[in-house]
Order: structure tokens, then sequence, then C-alpha cells
């Protein structure tokens, strides 16, 4: 069941701290830690990650203000979520998912 739909702009990946970032805005709903984002892949796979922690960000010379969700993963999770670029899609925010 989804809790919010999540307008992506841009994600990036920390290596030495082994975390994934997705930028965005919430559209609606709401999003919480340990809640999960799911993005489509294409119209059968969708891929689900685990929302670690959700900061508000704000951009230098930008007066819009952001959500930036956390995602924890190791080293080969890193480099397949850096290869898919994820960005300029929406998402859904959802309580269940898959690790």
């Amino acid at each position: 069941m989804s809790q919010g739909t999540f307008n992506i702009i841009e994600s990036f990946a920390v290596i030495r701290k082994n975390e994934f970032y997705i930028i965005g805005n919430l559209i609606n709903g709401e999003v919480k830690e340990q809640w999960f984002v799911n993005i489509a892949l294409n119209k059968g796979l969708s891929l689900t990650l685990r929302i670690a922690s959700v900061e508000d960000v704000v951009i230098t010379n930008d007066k819009s203000n952001y959500k930036l969700l956390v995602v924890n993963a190791d080293e080969e999770t890193l480099q397949l979520l850096l290869g898919l670029n994820i960005g300029s899609e929406t998402a859904t925010i959802s309580i269940e998912g898959k690790d």
C-alpha cells in the first residue's frame, strides 16, 4: 500500500560510508525511516530499497526544500544502484517491502 509519492531528482553514493542517496521532493503522503522507496525499472520490474534515514536538504541559491533518502548498501549493491542511473523519475513510498 502506497504511503506517498516521491519525485526523484538525482541519486549518488558515498562509497566509504556504504550509503546511497536519493534526493527529491515528496509530492504527497509521507516518508519515514525504515519504510521503503519503490522505483519502477520497467512495467514488470521494480527495485525496493529500505530507507535508513530521511533528511531535509537545502541547496545554495535554490529556494526549494528537498528530501534526501539514505539507503545503506554494500559496495556491490552501490555499484549496481549507480549503474541504474536513478534520477528524473517518480517512486512510491511504502511501509512494506523486502530488503
